[in-house]
């Protein structure tokens, strides 16, 4: 269960402590891009202009939206990412090695 919304950091299910301000910026940046934002501005227009929903469900219907949009992703959609980011690590470590003392 996560922790308190008075402490700087949050724990996760799997134990790991995260900094809260981290754990915001995730979340915002989930919420602004493009497989939620047009329900996120709609959820918050019905709820603002509108009034008809109590913060709480809005609160609830943020972390639904995230949920759902990691649980539509596939098989095929995890190796696509987990093979950009073993590039992405193979680009970084060769761009940190030394360059050889003949090779400028």
């Amino acid at each position: 269960m996560p922790s308190t919304a008075t402490t700087d950091y949050r724990i996760s299910p799997a134990e790991i402590r995260y900094e809260a301000a981290d754990v915001r910026a995730f979340i915002t940046e989930a919420l602004n891009s493009a497989p939620a934002v047009e329900r996120v501005q709609e959820l918050l227009v019905h709820h603002v202009v509108g009034g008809h929903l109590h913060p709480s469900v809005v609160q609830g219907s943020l972390a639904c939206m995230i949920q759902d949009i990691i649980d539509s992703a596939s098989a095929e959609d995890w190796r696509a990412i987990t093979t950009d980011l073993i590039n992405e690590a193979r680009e970084a470590l060769v761009d940190d090695e030394p360059q050889e003392a003949g090779a400028r």
